[in-house]
């Protein structure tokens, strides 16, 4: 779930496509489900656009409770897979409950799977019968 209250499904369409690549979107680059959930396979730009530059930003939880995160550079560029773990996380300094903290939390790229590449943690049952959520 986004901090905006907007859904976050995995990074796949309903045919296990890249839903980014494939899908029919918004400004938002959101879309509704067929039973009618609006939602994003990504961090939207509606989003990414509020983030300054030199900061992480919380934007969302994961099912298993760990934080996805937004981190812009100095020059705005976001991280690369490259410099995450196969769960498209890191364990690094972040903003926690007003604090600086080192935990673990999922991190915002452009490249695919775009938020959460696997739980590092143990998920929760969503309670809406599964279908892509992250």
């Amino acid at each position: 779930m986004l901090k905006d209250g907007v859904v976050l499904y995995n990074a796949l369409d309903g045919e296990g496509r890249d839903a980014g690549a494939h899908e029919v979107l918004d400004a938002c680059a959101g879309h509704p489900d067929p039973s009618n959930t609006y939602h994003h396979h990504d961090i939207p730009p509606c989003i990414l656009s509020k983030v300054k530059n030199g900061t992480t930003v919380l934007v969302g939880y994961a099912l298993d409770g760990y934080g996805i995160y937004v981190v812009k550079s100095a020059n705005g560029a976001l991280p690369t897979n490259t410099s995450l773990d196969a769960c498209h996380g890191s364990t690094s300094e972040v903003v926690w409950n007003g604090k600086p903290t080192c935990i673990y939390h999922y991190v915002a790229t452009l490249e695919y799977p775009y938020t959460i590449g696997c739980f590092h943690g143990t998920p929760i049952n969503s309670g809406r019968g599964g279908g892509g959520r992250a």
